[in-house]
């Protein structure tokens, strides 16, 4: 916990005691239908004012990064209302 407190503090450019709590979440994102796609977070976090964060981790650069985020983001909101 201390240790994901302080990365995610660096990371967002806060320090580690304005971090309530963070919860590590299941991190594949369910399909809706058969023919969905399957969104697998490498880390998600829900902070202590419901704030739900994605890390995701790359080694290389990839062209299609931006249409990747936008699916993930999407699908954490719509899980949310679900």
């Amino acid at each position: 916990e201390k240790v994901r407190k302080g990365i995610i503090a660096a990371l967002l450019g806060v320090r580690p005691e304005e971090i309530k709590e963070t919860r590590l979440l299941p991190t594949i994102l369910r399909k809706e239908y058969e023919d969905d796609k399957y969104g697998i977070l490498d880390v998600r976090v829900e902070m202590h004012d419901g704030t739900q964060i994605d890390f995701e981790m790359q080694v290389a650069e990839f062209d299609f990064w931006k249409k990747r985020i936008v699916f993930y983001l999407s699908k954490m909101v719509t899980d949310q209302i679900h």
